[in-house]
């Protein structure tokens, strides 16, 4: 890993967005190998809750394309709802905006102290096509944080979370 802060993998050199947000970039458009612009075309939030009993545990993911947003929330990996729910470009192109706005990047990793344990954990990866060109996780236990992502990821948290409108009833599901 890199030992400065980046918002790509160590192959990439600038931020992959596409030149308007939402729009995706023809293959003509893209650049070699340090190719300075790509287009977005899924971002993925993910929250992994602490370690509590089934009956309280609520991880869940929500994956944005340029038309939808579909969040699925289980508790150690058994799914208890799944919803879809449609998107404007705009509010995609909103979210693209957030990811530079949050500073959303890969930082050098941190390692948690020895007996931390039980905390939650952000990923955010974004995607041009099938191809993952971003992620980053972060872990939070005991007010510390390690891992390699850096930014503020709670500020993008929310913006996401917003494109899900039943978000809160869909945490409250229990089977």
């Amino acid at each position: 890993m890199e030992s400065g802060p980046s918002l790509l993998r160590p192959h990439r050199q600038a931020i992959p967005f596409a030149k308007e947000p939402g729009r995706a970039v023809s293959s003509a458009e893209k650049k070699g190998p340090d190719m300075t612009e790509r287009a977005i075309q899924k971002i993925v939030y993910c929250f992994g809750d602490a370690s509590v009993p089934p009956e309280f545990h609520r991880s869940y993911k929500i994956v944005v394309t340029q038309d939808m947003v579909t969040v699925t929330v289980d508790s150690y990996g058994e799914v208890l709802a799944k919803k879809t729910h449609g998107i404007t470009k705009e509010q995609f192109g909103g979210i693209v905006e957030s990811l530079r706005r949050n500073g959303i990047r890969h930082i050098s990793p941190k390692e948690i102290a020895p007996g931390f344990t039980g905390g939650t954990s952000e990923t955010i990866s974004f995607w041009d096509g099938e191809e993952e060109i971003f992620s980053g996780t972060v872990y939070h236990c005991g007010g510390v944080d390690a891992g390699n992502l850096g930014g503020n990821t709670r500020d993008f948290a929310d913006d996401v979370r917003r494109l899900v409108p039943d978000l809160e009833s869909l945490l409250d599901t229990t089977e």
